[in-house]
Parts: C-alpha cells; structure tokens; sequence
C-alpha cells in the first residue's frame, strides 16, 4: 500500500483535525464542511486575537457579565484540555501556567492572566475544548 492510498483510507485518522486546521490556515480557508460515513463535520475558523504576547497564551474576557473583579480564562486552541495541577480556590501569581491544551503533539500553555484565586472550573482534565471555550474563572485580587 502506498502512503497516499493509506492517507485515503485513513482520513479521519487520529491527527486529522490538527491536519485539517493547519491546511485551512495555509490556504486561508474560514470554513469547511465534510461527509464521512453518514456523518457531517463542519469547521469554521476564526482569526485570533492580536495584542500583547500574552494574548499568545491565553485570551480573557474582561468582561465578564457576573462581576467586574473576575476574568474569564479561554483556551487559545481547539484540542484537549490537560490539568497543571490547579484546582478550585488555588490562588495564582500572573503569568503561573494554570492549564495546557493538548494538540496533537504540542503543549501549550494555559496561564493565569492576573493575580487572584481560581474561582471556577469549566472542564475536566482529558475532556476535548473549543477555540475560545471558558476554562477558569479567576477572582481578581489586588497586588499588594
């Protein structure tokens, strides 16, 4: 069998969303829409947020509708969310790694946007997570 015949019949193999994310941005494809044995998948791919190098990491919601002192943490990519050993009411320094996001075999990193305690957790560790999905919910707390 010849590796473009395996790549065929092995299309939606384990890596094909992480090959199907990189050929969009390659080609600057926005959406996609495929059938595969009786079943539809539908990807739409939105432009990141540009600012500072922080915003590489973690994307935050400033405004968060509940309360002002919060911010909710974002994943900063489609994949698998993975734990960094923080857990509900662990207080977080700006800048600690307070989760990861597993795609394909990358890492990345998950940190906490300002000082505070983590007030609030949306996923489990293993549990695939969106572009953008909430992750964590942290109180805000002053530097002193």
């Amino acid at each position: 069998m010849t590796r473009r015949e395996k790549e065929d019949t092995d299309i939606m193999g384990e890596d094909f969303l992480d090959r199907l994310v990189t050929a969009m941005r390659r080609y600057e494809v926005k959406e996609a829409e495929f059938e595969y044995e009786g079943t539809v998948l539908s990807v739409k791919l939105f432009p990141a947020k540009t600012g500072s190098a922080q915003d590489k990491f973690v994307s935050v919601d400033k405004t968060d509708p509940e309360t002002t002192s919060d911010i909710l943490v974002r994943s900063p990519e489609l994949g698998c969310f993975a734990s960094a050993g923080k857990k509900v009411g662990d207080a977080v320094m700006s800048d600690d790694v307070i989760g990861f996001v597993r795609v394909g075999v990358l890492r990345l990193a998950i940190r906490a946007p300002k000082t505070g305690f983590l007030a609030e957790k949306f996923i489990n560790d293993g549990e695939p997570i969106g572009y953008h999905a909430p992750v964590f919910r942290i109180q805000i707390t002053p530097v002193t």
